[in-house]
């Protein structure tokens, strides 16, 4: 089966008459909430650990603000609610969710995405361990998204669990700082973090700016003082830093 096949032509039809309402279509192995039917900039949204959600008014915000974007809270693998359940193993108790097999589940769902909607831009957002996630598929599918912002990024996933559990008990997650080499220099790479996260601290953000400045990438360091690791109090500088990019 080809890439674009994953998508039904019906199914694109469908989403292209999609207006804020959302809408649950499945992309690949991962399914998602749609927001808008631009075909501009498509915009997705990967929710932290913890679940989905919490990130629905943002998008609905986005996509009304924006008439030319299409924007998806895409559901990572595991996670979601009776069918509309992505494929994969997910849920925060249990454990290693940035795994190789989770990441390539990730990576095929959005080239399957940007064959078939052909949005001349993609933007991806990863919130904690949507971060954790996509931090890593930016490096193994190089060229994959044209701006990524990774907001309380869990960096170096070792370091992490550590700081966490006392020792890095994610074994066969995959860690973004391995992977900031083989990034695309076309890729705008934002690291956004709150100075008060208390969860993924901010020298995980400030050690993967310095390893991708070092490797030459196109990154940007924001950090938001009164910023914790709560979507709420980094969604004003994410929706402005977006805004920024789908001008």
């Amino acid at each position: 089966m080809t890439v674009r096949a994953l998508i039904s032509p019906i199914l694109v039809a469908l989403l292209l008459l999609v207006a804020t309402a959302a809408t649950a279509f499945e992309f690949g192995p991962l399914k998602g909430e749609v927001y808008g039917n631009g075909t501009k900039n498509l915009v997705v949204i990967l929710h932290g650990d913890g679940g989905p959600g919490r990130y629905d008014n943002f998008a609905k915000r986005v996509a009304n603000s924006t008439p030319n974007a299409t924007v998806v809270t895409l559901n990572r693998p595991g996670y979601g609610r009776g069918k509309y359940r992505s494929k994969g193993r997910g849920g925060s108790s249990l454990g290693d969710l940035y795994t190789k097999r989770n990441n390539d589940l990730l990576a095929k769902t959005l080239i399957a995405m940007k064959a078939s909607l052909k949005p001349k831009k993609i933007i991806v957002i990863g919130h904690s361990g949507g971060s954790g996630q996509m931090g890593s598929v930016i490096g193994r599918y190089p060229g994959i998204s044209n701006t990524v912002m990774l907001v309380s990024c869990p960096c170096n996933v070792p370091k992490w669990r550590i700081s966490r559990r006392g020792k890095n008990n994610w074994t066969s997650s995959q860690s973004p700082l391995n992977y900031v080499s083989k990034i695309s220099g076309r890729t705008h790479i934002y690291v956004v973090i709150g100075v008060k996260d208390s969860n993924t601290k901010l020298p995980f953000s400030e050690e993967y700016t310095a390893a991708a400045k070092a490797a030459g990438k196109k990154v940007t360091f924001v950090s938001i003082p009164n910023g914790t690791h709560t979507w709420s109090t980094l969604e004003p500088t994410v929706e402005k830093l977006l805004a920024k990019e789908m001008r």
